[in-house]
């Protein structure tokens, strides 16, 4: 039988419906909540955790990017800034892209140049000119991703191509979904946040993350990492009675979605294409 995990309340300043800040004893998971012996009920999931397509995720949700000079959060459409952020995780997408230009030189590509939605495999923007796409094949571009050269360092010169997680989110304090784009060193810590949920067997948004900032130093770099700490049962933060459910039935949606789109676009993979509406070093996009 599913129990809750035991919790100890922690004094959090939240957002109250009214819009204003008010401190509230929220109940918190001692350490880093992923030590129980039985899951909430609701909590669980069958099989991987699935990814979101980055185009799946509204392009009109506000963009989480950090101030890497004053250490904060920042909405990238209403310019408020927090220290601290309580959060579902609702997707997930992996994504390689590269943007121009390459090599330092020009090119007339609109956007990006080459994209693998799935890390995996990338496609070519067909709005390239012939001659940008031969430059772009001969650098190794439209390759698999395994073994691209421009995902490399080159001493320390950072890769061209720029591997990344989208996190589709929703603030549970002040009641809007938002996106939060990491990358760099950021993805092995958030990859093992997220390997936390898989190896659990949990729905990621079946509990409460929260987000702090971390000044780091190597040698002479400094930098602020961002830091996920998984958190509360949702259910029993205020205000999220339901939120399980809700976001369930809103990724079996978008599942529905694009298994249509699929099938009208490609007849012949109606009968292989499965949904499921199980979900599935720190560097979150920066300002400047």
């Amino acid at each position: 039988m599913s129990t809750k995990p035991k919790t100890e309340e922690k004094a959090m300043v939240i957002i109250d419906q009214e819009g204003n800040p008010t401190t509230a004893m929220i109940p918190t998971i001692p350490g880093n909540g992923m030590k129980m012996t039985a899951l909430p009920k609701g909590a669980e999931i069958e099989g991987d955790l699935n990814d979101f397509f980055p185009e799946e995720l509204p392009e009109r949700l506000p963009r989480i990017k950090v101030d890497q000079h004053e250490g904060q959060f920042v909405n990238g459409e209403t310019e408020e800034r927090m220290e601290e952020l309580h959060f579902l995780i609702f997707a997930a997408a992996y994504n390689n892209i590269l943007y121009p230009p390459i090599d330092g030189r020009k090119n007339d590509a609109p956007g990006w140049l080459c994209r693998a939605q799935d890390a995996k495999t990338p496609v070519l923007n067909s709005m390239l000119s012939e001659d940008a796409t031969t430059e772009l094949i001969r650098r190794g571009a439209g390759r698999k991703c395994e073994n691209c050269k421009l995902m490399q360092w080159v001493g320390e010169n950072k890769p061209e191509c720029n591997h990344t997680i989208l996190l589709g989110c929703y603030d549970v304090d002040r009641g809007y979904e938002f996106t939060m784009q990491l990358s760099r060193t950021g993805l092995k810590p958030t990859e093992k946040y997220l390997s936390n949920f898989r190896r659990m067997k949990a729905k990621p948004y079946a509990f409460i993350t929260t987000a702090t900032l971390e000044k780091m130093q190597r040698d002479k770099f400094k930098w602020i990492q961002v830091k996920l700490t998984q958190g509360v049962y949702t259910e029993e933060y205020p205000g999220c009675a339901g939120m399980i459910q809700y976001i369930d039935e809103m990724r079996e949606a978008t599942g529905k979605a694009r298994m249509k789109a699929t099938v009208e676009a490609e007849p012949e993979k109606a009968e292989s294409f499965e949904f499921s509406s199980n979900n599935s070093d720190l560097d979150i996009e920066d300002i400047g």
